[in-house]
């Protein structure tokens, strides 16, 4: 097959030309978060679809993200527009992918990579608020199952009726295989169905089933308390015994191999001999985690679960040990705050985990003193000459802008060589406080006048003017002190039972005026204005530190930190509460396609970061570049023999930039045809897309254009 150089085929086949486009002025803010850790994303994943004649693989998760990916490393993020859960997934024999999940979701796409990616489908009774849980598709039907026995069928994916069942409780799994259909749910009820409609009830054990799978003739049940049940053929169901008694959410069946994973637990059997723990292996074993997923390949499991973990299992043969990794590693600690300061984000939290990023995109875990790692960080500040980190038991930490040199490979054009160059320790180097000046537990890190403020537990104020001497403030309370800022009349601290204390210096410390029983969480000041966020969806602001007013968020969540983008002020908390508005009155809900706990927000430019429970770091940029993509170089691939062709492209642009490659034949004519969707999703600011034309749509002209999405 000959490949064709770009000028060759700019000059013989194409006469290519590029435009880029930009967004319409007036749009509003774009609201499109993504994760920076843990990669490729952190939501539980709840099923994975697979459609082997394009190697591409579909991941289902919260609050209606999903993500594919062609070579099962490399995964990218699509919105649904729906907030809710997707649950179970599957590729029919044309490549449409079918969805289905909470409250009665069904979705299908014939072209996750396109600018729409999914479809609603129709349900024919009506709407409801069941919850689909599973779905499985014969070569005539597909059937999702779900909450109080529902049993949907459809031929397509895209129109659903109901189907009467004997059965009225929770149905967690469908799997199909030779001998038909099998549901499985609670308190060991199994239906069979030959054909997706008739069903019939049976009882298999006392336990709740939580999925099921087949392969064949061969099937699989798993369940409660480490329970697994088999069957082969149309013969009996037969209950086995492994040793483990963690609840199991997965089964595979693989050839002769068979695998269970569920709650810190993954079992693997091979041609019915007894059942061996994979997490405990000496050699390569399965990362710890929770799996509720399973992709099998030859040789080869694909495992996700909680927190986004995905885990590979390869091996050469059938003859060898499965060898297991996670393809992305990621820690995921309890992350409780983030904060920007001298081009730094720095975010801490559980087992004295420190992380920095220059962008929001890409973070270090920096080296800590073995003394905190017992220790939950919960607060961090400072300025640019200093970064203060405290936590519990009263670790106190603080990283120095100092000036050092390290060994940096510079590249001579004749070779690498070592060089001694300048360096900031700012953020890399922490050095523990030691004794400490206490043992409460210290939450608050505030640094103005020349002075560092820190609170905590028992209305807790220690100050300090270089970070290594600490001097205890007299306050007027024993509350606990969340949160503590510098601004423009001195300092303000806010904690539980609505504890509101204020100061001109830092050093003496009073009461303020207002009257509150909810847990004032965090406060913050912004342009002359001081905001405090705390339980039960509390939003104050004032700008004298005495009169306070409450805003309405419409939230009932535990709201715990705040910060501004320009004129959007956006608030996180709990539940993966994100609201946003201009004016403190209007609160729109954000969706930052994630239910986990969020306990700190910071911004820089146009980036916001936004940290929390599982090692949660978010990015958005608000509002993106609009720079136009570029088009870097093009090459073409033709196959003579079969008059097929390859079109590559590499685009360049900024990190986050969302856009479409389009194409026309003619430009004067105005009939753009709309193309993938792409996504810059790393800071390295490049993407390769390859393109195949099939036999006979060849163009003897074309151009293209790149059109940024908001």
């Amino acid at each position: 097959m000959p490949r064709l150089g770009i000028r060759t085929i700019l000059l013989v086949a194409l006469k290519l030309l590029l435009f880029a486009g930009r967004p319409l002025a007036g749009v509003p803010i774009p609201w499109h978060p993504r994760w920076a850790n843990p990669l490729p994303h952190g939501n539980n994943v709840f099923a994975i679809a697979h459609d082997p004649s394009r190697g591409r693989a579909v991941t289902v998760s919260e609050r209606g993200l999903l993500h594919y990916s062609d070579d099962l490393v490399t995964w990218i993020p699509r919105e649904t527009g729906l907030e809710a859960a997707l649950r179970g997934a599957l590729f029919t024999p044309s490549g449409r992918l079918v969805l289905v999940g909470e409250a009665g979701t069904v979705l299908y796409s014939d072209g996750i990579e396109q600018l729409d990616p999914v479809t609603p489908g129709q349900l024919l009774d009506g709407p409801t608020e069941d919850w689909l849980e599973g779905v499985a598709m014969s070569p005539a039907l597909i059937v999702a199952v779900g909450d109080l026995g529902a049993i949907y069928l459809s031929p397509d994916g895209a129109i659903w009726r109901r189907q009467a069942t004997p059965y009225a409780d929770y149905l967690s799994g469908v799997a199909w295989g030779t001998a038909g259909f099998v549901a499985v749910g609670d308190a060991g009820a199994i239906l069979s169905s030959p054909d997706g409609t008739n069903w019939t009830r049976g009882v298999v054990g006392s336990g709740d089933w939580l999925g099921v799978t087949a392969r064949g003739g061969d099937y699989l049940a798993v369940g409660r308390a480490g329970a697994i049940a088999s069957r082969s053929g149309g013969g009996a169901w037969v209950l086995e015994s492994t040793g483990h008694t963690n609840d199991l959410w997965v089964g595979t069946l693989s050839g002769s191999t068979r695998l269970v994973g569920g709650t810190s637990e993954l079992l693997l059997s091979e041609k019915g001999a007894p059942w061996v723990d994979q997490l405990g292996r000496a050699t390569a074993p399965a990362p710890p985690g929770t799996y509720y997923a399973s992709l099998p390949l030859t040789n080869y499991f694909l495992l996700a679960g909680r927190g986004g973990l995905l885990t590979e299992g390869r091996r050469g043969s059938e003859t060898l040990p499965f060898a297991w990794a996670e393809i992305a590693p990621s820690i995921r600690p309890f992350l409780s705050e983030v904060a920007f300061q001298n081009g730094l984000f720095a975010t801490i939290g559980q087992n004295g985990a420190i992380l920095t990023s220059g962008d929001g995109v890409d973070w270090s875990l920096e080296l800590v003193p073995r003394g905190v790692t017992n220790t939950t960080l919960l607060g961090i500040g400072g300025d640019s000459n200093l970064l203060v980190a405290v936590g519990t038991r009263g670790a106190l930490l603080r990283s120095p802008n100092w000036v050092t040199n390290i060994l940096t490979p510079v590249d001579t054009g004749a070779g690498t060589i070592l060089t001694s160059l300048p360096a900031s320790t700012y953020g890399t180097l922490w050095l523990d406080l030691d004794p400490r000046p206490t043992t409460n537990q210290l939450h608050g890190v505030a640094s103005g006048r020349g002075l560092y403020v820190v609170t905590g537990d028992n209305g807790e104020v220690l100050t300090s003017t270089e970070g290594s001497l600490w001097t205890h403030r007299p306050s007027p309370t024993t509350n606990l002190l969340s949160g503590v800022t510098a601004w423009g009349s001195g300092f303000a601290a806010c904690g539980q039972g609505g504890t509101l204390l204020t100061s001109l210096n830092g050093i003496v410390w009073r009461r303020g005026s207002l009257r509150s029983s909810a847990w004032l969480f965090r406060i913050r000041a912004h342009a002359g204005l001081l905001a405090m966020v705390g339980e039960a969806g509390t939003m104050l602001t004032s700008l004298d530190g005495e009169t306070w007013t409450a805003h309405a968020t419409g939230s009932l969540e535990f709201l715990t930190d705040v910060a501004w983008i320009g004129t959007l002020c956006v608030v996180v908390g709990k539940s993966g509460t994100v609201l946003g508005s201009e004016d403190y009155t209007n609160w729109t809900v954000l969706n930052p396609f994630t239910y986990r706990d969020l306990y700190g927000i910071s911004a820089s430019g146009n980036r916001l970061v936004m940290v929390g429970q599982e090692g949660v770091i978010l990015r958005n940029s608000t509002p993106p570049c609009c720079d136009p993509v570029a088009l870097l170089e093009f090459g073409q691939t033709l196959n003579l023999l079969d008059g097929t062709a390859e079109n590559l492209f590499l685009l360049g642009g900024e990190t986050d930039q969302r856009f479409v490659i389009d194409s026309c034949g003619d430009p004067a004519s105005g009939a753009w045809v709309s193309g993938p969707y792409l996504e810059f999703l790393d800071s390295g600011g490049t993407i390769t897309y390859l393109q195949s034309l099939p036999v006979g749509k060849i163009p003897t002209r074309q151009y293209y254009r790149t059109r940024l999405i908001p």
